[in-house]
């Protein structure tokens, strides 16, 4: 059977079908992150950053196993043209294989893992976390085939009720003293809340049914995704557990809190829109022109939305961490600060590899990746020694020092190089102003940090807009249309 997503739908019909996949991923997004950062908030003041440092130990290695389970797979049905009954079942038991193995194989190292980050409530937390591996697993299918047919309201849904459910248990057993363990059922709730919800939704239910055929032509694409994802899982973690075992527990709860500020914003601002880009990306992706109309405007508007955001966060940071988290997390003000580098260079990035993915050039993307992480683990094993700021710093400027390699990927791609920059330049410039303007009252204007806070953010966004309505007012009015709509 053909997914309905893959019929020839008329461009006013496939836009209707983009904004209301962008509408339910901004409330799936917006919701989920910013909730649960508020939560983040709390857990904050009532766990010792000790709590979050092992948390984030576990997440390393069960991260490690939830990508080897889907191997690809759910964005090879994104990217197959026609979708089979017997395709679906074949990927369902293949990727179910493989959650039953990961999860026996992580429950058995977990002694050898809390052996490594040096602490032993590791050992209950890891294997409990295990059992998540299976239950993520069965949502593969569903999501990719809602995502192909761009139907984000059930995966906003699933996402709404997990992350309620799983704010009431974490806050209620860290009020009562549960420490770790409230952490541990935030995940395993959110995780069963999620699936549960899912499989009400979606229409997908597996059959007794198995090609070997299908399976080699699913591992044959998802082998190079998964190369890639793989990679960038080892340059994103690799971090988390050098800075665990090196320099401890309490140090990466430090860490994690500078890094989760990052991906929650990364998740808010272009995630929104990147995780409608490969399925849409994959519907043009016949028409160049317009694929390349898409691909820009993405980015100009993931710019005008991130830009300000990341470069007023390394300005307020000072302010921000003791405001937000409370006395005694200061040592993660320079990590935020240097992670907000990090951050304007990766949303810039974020559509790249859904672009490469969707013209069917993942050996390229897998060759991208395979650089930026062999970079982060250098810049990462340099730094550690000197401590968390230097391992943030290191990983900013790496990202800083990578950006023309990614740049031109895209020039391989198809993509101009001199139209990216006219997308992305009016951003910049007015995003330099915002954090001017920011950094200005942050140093300068003598008030507690809760009203210098207020003043900074509104000096900042007040500059930006300013700015970005004087060099690029188009853009303003693109924009203004696009929220509109």
């Amino acid at each position: 059977m053909s997914a309905p997503g893959d019929q020839a739908a008329p461009p006013s019909a496939l836009r209707g079908q983009a904004r209301s996949a962008v509408l339910w991923s901004a409330l799936e997004k917006w919701f989920t992150r910013l909730g649960g950062f508020a939560v983040f908030l709390v857990l904050t003041r009532l766990l010792a950053p000790s709590d979050f440092g092992v948390v984030a130990a576990a997440g390393t290695v069960l991260g490690v196993a939830g990508l080897l389970v889907e191997a690809g797979l759910g964005k090879y049905l994104i990217h197959v043209s026609d979708v089979t009954r017997v395709m679906l079942s074949t990927v369902f038991w293949l990727s179910m294989g493989f959650a039953v193995a990961a999860a026996l194989v992580t429950a058995a190292v977990a002694p050898w893992v809390a052996d490594l980050f040096g602490s032993e409530q590791l050992v209950g937390v890891v294997r409990v976390l295990a059992v998540l591996v299976v239950v993520n697993t069965l949502a593969i299918v569903p999501v990719a085939l809602l995502q192909k047919e761009l139907r984000f309201r059930p995966l906003a849904v699933r996402r709404l009720w997990a992350t309620a459910a799983s704010v009431v248990v974490a806050v209620a057993l860290a009020l009562a003293g549960a420490g770790v363990w409230a952490l541990v059922a935030q995940n395993a709730t959110a995780a069963v809340v999620s699936t549960v919800v899912l499989m009400a939704h979606a229409p997908f239910r597996p059959r007794l049914e198995f090609s070997g055929a299908e399976a080699r032509r699913a591992l044959s694409y998802g082998g190079s995704v998964l190369g890639i994802e793989s990679l960038s899982m080892l340059g994103r973690y690799a971090d988390n557990v050098l800075v665990g075992v090196v320099l401890g527990p309490v140090a990466l709860g430090y860490y994690t809190v500078g890094y989760r500020v990052l991906l929650i914003l990364l998740e808010v601002l272009t995630s929104v829109t990147g995780a409608v880009a490969l399925p849409l990306f994959a519907r043009i992706r016949d028409d160049e022109a317009v694929l390349r109309r898409g691909f820009l405007s993405a980015v100009r508007m993931g710019s005008v939305v991130a830009f300000p955001v990341f470069a007023g966060l390394a300005a307020v940071a000072p302010v921000l961490v003791p405001v937000a988290f409370g006395r005694g997390w200061e040592p993660s003000v320079p990590v935020m600060q240097w992670l907000a580098v990090a951050g304007l260079v990766q949303c810039l990035t974020y559509f790249d590899r859904p672009l490469l993915l969707a013209v069917g050039r993942p050996r390229l993307e897998l060759g991208v990746t395979t650089v930026a992480t062999v970079g982060n683990l250098v810049a990462f094993a340099v730094s550690v020694p000197f401590g968390i700021t230097a391992v943030a710093a290191a990983y900013a400027v790496r990202n800083v020092l990578f950006w023309p390699v990614r740049l031109w990927a895209l020039r391989s791609a198809g993509i101009p190089l001199a139209d990216y920059g006219r997308a992305v330049l009016p951003a910049a410039v007015a995003a330099a102003a915002c954090s001017g303007a920011a950094l200005a009252v942050v140093l300068w204007v003598p008030a507690a940090p809760l009203p210098r806070l207020v003043v900074a953010v509104v000096a900042g966004a007040g500059a930006y807009a300013l700015l970005l309505h004087l060099v690029a007012p188009a853009v303003v009015r693109q924009m203004k249309d696009w929220l509109k709509r």
